[in-house]
C-alpha cells in the first residue's frame, strides 16, 4: 500500500482493502496482468484472440470453424475456387461445390469428372456422364439438355 495514509494500492491495477483483487473482473493474476478468459486478449481483456467472436468469445469468427476456430484454407486470389467456408463451431471448414477435389483446395474436379460448360448460360464446372438419373450419384439428375448428358446438381 501507499499514500499519505496507506490508502491507495502500489500496483493501480489492484484494489480491496488488501490490494488483493483486480480493478478489471475480466483479468487476474498477482499483477493483474493476465485475462481470466484464455480466449481473450487486449490491455483490459476485452477483445477476442484470433478466430473467435462473440460477447465471451464463445463462437468463431467469420472465416473460423470448429471447435478451436481454425482458419478456413483460403480459395485461389484468381478465382479458381469452388467452394466455401462453413463458418462456426460446428461448420466443416472448407466444402467445395458438387465435383470438386477438397485436396486441391477445390481447384480441380474430382477423379471422373470433366469441366465443362453444358450450355453457354451455364459456367464451366465439374460434371459428369450420365444416361439417365439412375447414373447420377448423391441424387442429382442428369442434364438432358447437353450431349453427351451430364450429372449436374442445380443450385437452390
Amino acid at each position: 500500500m501507499t499514500g499519505a495514509n496507506c490508502e491507495q494500492c502500489k500496483n493501480q491495477l489492484m484494489t480491496g482493502e488488501n490490494c488483493d483483487e483486480c480493478k478489471n473482473q475480466l483479468m487476474t493474476g498477482n499483477n493483474c496482468d493476465e485475462c481470466k478468459n484464455s480466449l481473450m486478449t487486449g490491455a483490459n481483456c476485452d477483445e477476442c484472440a484470433e478466430g473467435f467472436s462473440g460477447k465471451n468469445c464463445e463462437d468463431c469468427a467469420e472465416g473460423y470453424y470448429g471447435s478451436s476456430c481454425t482458419k478456413c484454407p483460403v480459395c485461389d486470389k484468381d478465382d479458381k475456387c469452388h467452394g466455401t467456408c462453413k463458418s462456426g463451431k460446428t461448420g466443416e471448414g472448407l466444402v467445395c461445390d458438387w465435383g470438386y477435389e477438397i485436396s486441391t483446395g477445390c481447384t480441380t474436379c474430382k477423379s471422373g469428372f470433366t469441366l465443362i460448360a453444358p450450355e453457354p448460360e451455364y459456367p464451366p464446372t465439374c460434371l459428369i456422364p450420365c444416361n439417365s438419373d439412375a447414373d447420377c450419384p448423391d441424387n442429382v439428375q442428369c442434364f438432358m439438355n447437353a450431349s453427351p448428358h451430364y450429372c449436374m446438381k442445380y443450385h437452390e
